[in-house]
């Protein structure tokens, strides 16, 4: 959207372009007339959990929970507030329902009530607290970045941004500027006591875990800004951010024990890493254009594939030592994968029509690539989660396994988890495991692409489709249901942690497309003349199926092109597809 009041002397001046939220007023991320912004998720820890000790009330008074507030040991009831809903359903009965309460917490999650055992009128339950149901003022940030005009304005705006916090960059034409204020909890020491011992057996509380509720572990005021990670003009010439660990708080595996606490639940750094080592060669150039930060956008080298690769085919070179019993069929075929896996050159193209070789081979190899470890994982990690009674998360899977290949003494465990608890007589090993997860997937695409593996094109399996409002009628989508073209959505290039970022989760052994990515591709650089815009964004710019404007923004983003974006009057006028005018 663009917003002009200032062609006509409209008050604030406004000239401001660039993506909103629905029904919110004003530019979410964009640019104006002298700067421009972007931004990426921190993942600073702003929640607790809390264990609530709860009495129940009788005679009709209320529920209350043990808390211990001005730290005396002496704990007081304090009353759980209820709040009563009704949902009218059209044709049908209401529905009531009660939201419980607790005052210097928040919420209590349904169905977290638990009965104490041998202690009846006795419970337990979790609540949470969240800096988001405090007030704040969000959109004062956006109004105020409208009319700002130097990254020094910018920067003051975000006293108002609260709630949500991101990495946001900044620039005008002489500057640039990386900012993640917010706020951000201060926690009771007795909160952060979590450490290892040197056996690696864990200890004491944090953050990241459910804390008891009883007023020893509660938040004690807001990070000072100036303790907030953030940057402008250093002499390397650039910023990045990529959800990452902005400052290394969890480099040593323990989130607690540094100056100031900012939580523990960061993207893996891949997409970072790559992001600075092509920055820092662009830099070094020292003349970095926006046809230079476009291709950036598109790299897809795989960076799982770099750290890897190298451990897998190590293995492959003598599958017969870690599994006895293969046949010479089995042993023919490790061999095939393990010398395509030595000639991919790590990049990940999804192939689909592809005639040149060197793209071809890349695409298979990425498709055997990363099939394998969606076996590899769960023959290794399926047996502790099936006895914890809890999944792992795709990114610290990842993590367990680069290390658990590359770098072993780095885990308190060693090799212990490769071997599977269900088997009670047999050890096994990391060459056995890693082993039956490559045949298991040459097994998987002979079913689902076929016996020619010159068809196994990664784009058959790794695709994208932009969900419409009303997913589950799929006409609105892009491409829609039931497309001839793409019936299983957009072939996409990228693995996990690829700088076009096309994650998808590594415990499902069937489903390869992602289902997030970037919500925009703006490049954006600010001349003394103001901006020169670039983006394309994952969907289009109308949501009438029959629109020839529903899709036209989806393939641009597909193919990583990015269009120049209007922004002058002269370039607006000169682009028009009609003119409304709306009189009083």
């Amino acid at each position: 959207m663009h917003l002009n009041t200032a062609r006509m002397g409209g008050e604030a001046d406004l000239d401001v372009e660039g993506v909103a939220f629905a029904g919110l007023p004003g530019v979410v991320l964009g640019f104006n007339q002298h700067i421009a912004w972007g931004a990426t998720t921190t993942g600073y820890d702003v929640t607790n959990a809390y264990l609530e000790e709860i009495t129940a009330g009788t005679g009709g008074a209320p529920d209350t929970v043990s808390f211990d507030a001005d730290g005396d040991g002496t704990p007081s009831q304090i009353a759980i507030e209820s709040d009563v809903q009704t949902l009218h359903v059209a044709g049908g009965a209401d529905v009531m329902f009660t939201i419980q309460r607790v005052p210097h917490h928040g919420i209590i999650v349904p169905g977290t009530r638990t009965a104490v055992a041998g202690m009846p009128g006795h419970f337990t339950a979790i609540s949470v607290r969240y800096t988001g149901d405090e007030p704040s003022n969000e959109l004062g940030y956006f109004t105020s970045l409208a009319t700002a005009t130097t990254v020094e304005e910018g920067q003051a705006a975000q006293a108002y941004f609260r709630v949500g916090s991101q990495n946001f960059i900044t620039i005008d034409a002489d500057s640039i500027r990386w900012s993640s204020r917010s706020r951000i909890p201060i926690r009771d020491p007795r909160a952060l006591t979590f450490a290892y011992d040197a056996d690696g057996v864990p200890s004491g509380y944090s953050p990241l875990f459910v804390l008891p509720g009883t007023g020893e572990y509660e938040w004690t005021g807001d990070l000072d800004p100036r303790f907030i990670p953030h940057d402008q003009d250093p002499a390397r010439g650039w910023i990045a951010t990529a959800n990452q660990d902005n400052v290394g708080v969890t480099l040593d595996g323990n989130p607690c024990n540094d100056a100031h606490y900012l939580g523990g639940n960061f993207a893996l750094g891949w997409r970072e890493h790559q992001i600075q080592s092509r920055l820092t060669g662009l830099a070094a150039r020292g003349d970095i254009t926006t046809a230079d930060m476009i291709e950036l956008q598109a790299a897809t080298r795989s960076q799982s594939g770099e750290l890897l690769r190298d451990p897998i085919v190590a293995i492959l070179e003598s599958p017969l030592a870690a599994v006895p019993g293969l046949t010479t069929e089995e042993q023919t075929r490790l061999a095939d994968v393990r010398a395509r896996l030595m000639a991919w050159s790590l990049e990940t193209p999804h192939g689909v029509g592809a005639t040149a070789a060197s793209e071809i081979a890349d695409s298979i190899a990425t498709t055997i690539f990363v099939v394998s470890i969606t076996r590899i994982i769960p023959l290794a990690l399926g047996d502790e989660t099936a006895a914890m009674g809890r999944g792992v998360g795709t990114a610290q899977s990842l993590r367990w396994l680069e290390w658990a290949l590359s770098e072993p003494t780095r885990l308190a465990t060693g090799d212990v988890l490769w071997d599977d608890l269900t088997t009670d007589t047999a050890v096994e090993t990391r060459e056995e495991i890693v082993v039956r997860g490559v045949l298991a997937a040459l097994t998987y695409l002979d079913g689902r692409l076929g016996v020619d593996e010159n068809e196994w094109r990664w784009g058959r399996l790794h695709t994208v489709r932009f969900e419409g409002p009303l997913p589950a009628s799929g006409m609105l989508s892009i491409p829609p249901d039931g497309s001839a073209m793409f019936p299983n959505g957009f072939p996409r290039h990228g693995d996990y942690g690829a700088i076009d970022v096309g994650n998808f989760g590594l415990w499902n052994t069937t489903s390869f497309s992602h289902g997030s990515g970037a919500s925009q591709r703006l490049v954006v650089e600010m001349t003394p003349d103001g901006p020169l815009a670039f983006n394309a964004l994952p969907g289009g710019q109308s949501i009438d199926a029959t629109s020839p404007h529903h899709a036209d923004e989806a393939e641009h983003w597909i193919r990583n092109e990015q269009p120049p974006i209007s922004f002058h009057e002269a370039d607006v006028v000169a682009h028009f597809e009609r003119r409304l005018t709306i009189h009083p």
